[in-house]
């Protein structure tokens, strides 16, 4: 049985992939923002939205392979530096990202607030420590 044999990654590339999954994050959370705000009138897509914002969020650990930060990226070298503790944080936005998928189909509303509060300082606490500030 022959096994294929895949290419390793340029890191040019992760860094692509890695920006079009994030921004498509960014892009999920505020849709899911403005259904849950009443801002769009969209009810029945905000499970829909935060069960995309959990499988982008289950994969944010492998995003960031060794050796893919590259010039124009916003990740600071300290993702690849300490990698323990970057596993930690991915981790915990992993664990944010389902429990706002879970409290979607809840239907409680406090619920949703307090998980969409939690997955925004998950967020923000990776790049307070990890992301270049740019405006």
């Amino acid at each position: 049985i022959a096994t294929p044999t895949f290419a390793q990654t340029a890191p040019e590339d992760a860094y692509d992939y890695r920006h079009s999954v994030m921004k498509s994050l960014g892009s999920h959370a505020h849709a899911f923002f403005l259904i849950f705000s009443g801002k769009v009138d969209q009810p029945t897509q905000m499970s829909t939205h935060a069960n995309a914002i959990a499988a982008i969020g289950a994969e944010i650990s492998t995003l960031f392979p060794p050796g893919s930060n590259v010039d124009d990226s916003h990740a600071l070298p300290l993702i690849w530096e300490e990698p323990e503790q970057f596993s930690e944080v991915a981790q915990n936005a992993e664990i944010a990202t389902a429990r706002l998928a879970a409290a979607a189909v809840s239907g409680d509303r406090q619920a949703v607030a307090q998980a969409f509060r939690a997955l925004g300082n998950s967020c923000k606490g990776c790049h307070d420590r990890y992301r270049e500030d740019h405006d």
